[in-house]
């Protein structure tokens, strides 16, 4: 099995692939989908999938596994087993994602250690550089409440406090394998449970378009820049809201994550914004992986924002129009140091600043809703 050819695909429309995000792998004809993670027949085998995964990593593009270290399908050898560890609601009902599966209950120490040990066989069995978590830090007071009464825990129990020790046990899992493996959840976790998990997806993406007056914020980045967010959205164009503001994520500091299919399902607006988005990223690497970002750094314009991102030997000030129209003129005073440059890399050209004495004074043109990238050499 060659991955190589899709990764190649994916790069023509959205620029370099750094990072492969793996869903699906684990799916099998007998045993279903989450649960076992550990059946290859329709991959082509164990070795025919360690030799895949092996090749991205051989190419230079790291690659991260699904898992769901909380769902149980059915149809799963394990779940036999994991069927005291289910999950009731208040109603008596068991809980799950959709029929043929359940959720186990992260307050069971033996369900715990069994993800963990997933977690600790499947990084022993493959190359790879990340191990996904999925629905790990959701929280919903209904579904996601624990009322079973066989459980050896409070009545009831949330699953954000069960989740912090499972958290813990699959990055110990982790770390007895390769303490460089990341781990990684589909939302943002809560501040204790960082400690225990490099970085998260987040849909907040999702909800900016809604609301054009505002932008929503995740704090987690700013303090506890250690852990990193991935923007989740679908690019397609039944969902060309959410391609308007992409540039924000510059704003934020936050890499992108697509979770569609194949590239030509993305509004060709959609796959040219990536494009960009990746070129200034990749320009500029050590800035927006920095862990000493400053928030919203004063602007001589009132409803005109920046953030700053240190990078080496340069310093990164991204600046998000949230007025609604077009933001013009003098929008930032910064620092001046004798030799030094400016540009403006969104749209890549030079710029001249007004300078009095240590201070430089920025002129720009920013649309509504939009963002310029100054950087300063």
């Amino acid at each position: 099995m060659d991955l190589t050819p899709h990764i190649e695909r994916m790069a023509e429309h959205f620029g370099p692939i750094d990072y492969q995000h793996i869903y699906g792998w684990f799916t099998s004809t007998d045993y279903g989908g989450q649960g076992d993670y550990s059946h290859y027949e329709l991959l082509g085998g164990e070795e025919a999938w360690r030799g895949a995964m092996q090749g991205l990593e051989d190419d230079g593009v790291r690659t991260g596994l699904y898992l769901d270290p909380l769902l149980m399908d059915e149809k799963a050898q394990a779940a036999e087993m994991a069927r005291p560890w289910r999950m009731l609601g208040a109603d008596g009902e068991v809980r799950g994602w959709s029929a043929g599966d359940f959720y186990t209950c992260a307050a069971i120490p033996e369900c715990r250690r069994y993800w963990a040990d997933t977690y600790e066989r499947v990084g022993r069995t493959f190359p790879v550089s990340g191990h996904y978590m999925d629905q790990v830090g959701y929280f919903n007071p209904d579904p996601w409440v624990c009322y079973n009464p066989e459980h050896d825990h409070p009545m009831p129990v949330g699953m954000r406090v069960a989740q912090a020790p499972l958290v813990r046990e699959i990055r110990e899992a982790i770390n007895r394998v390769n303490p460089d493996i990341v781990n990684y959840s589909e939302y943002v976790p809560t501040e204790i449970m960082t400690q225990w998990q490099a970085g998260s997806f987040t849909h907040t993406h999702r909800y900016e378009w809604e609301r054009p007056s505002s932008f929503l914020v995740n704090p987690i980045y700013w303090a506890i820049p250690e852990v990193k967010c991935f923007e989740i959205y679908a690019g397609n164009g039944s969902n060309v809201g959410e391609n308007v503001r992409l540039p924000l994520r510059l704003f934020w500091g936050r890499e992108t994550q697509d979770m569609s299919g194949e590239p030509t399902e993305y509004a060709p607006e959609t796959a040219a914004a990536i494009r960009h988005l990746s070129a200034v990223w990749h320009r500029y690497p050590e800035a927006f992986a920095t862990t000493e970002p400053e928030w919203l750094v004063p602007t001589l314009r009132q409803g005109v924002y920046a953030n700053r991102f240190p990078g080496d030997g340069y310093t990164v000030y991204v600046l998000f129009n949230d007025l609604p129209y077009t933001a013009d003129g003098a929008l930032i005073a910064l620092p001046h140091r004798a030799g030094g440059s400016y540009r403006e890399a969104w749209e890549d050209v030079a710029l001249s600043p007004r300078i009095a004495g240590d201070r430089a004074e920025i002129s720009l043109s920013i649309p509504p809703k939009q963002v310029r990238v100054v950087v300063v050499e």
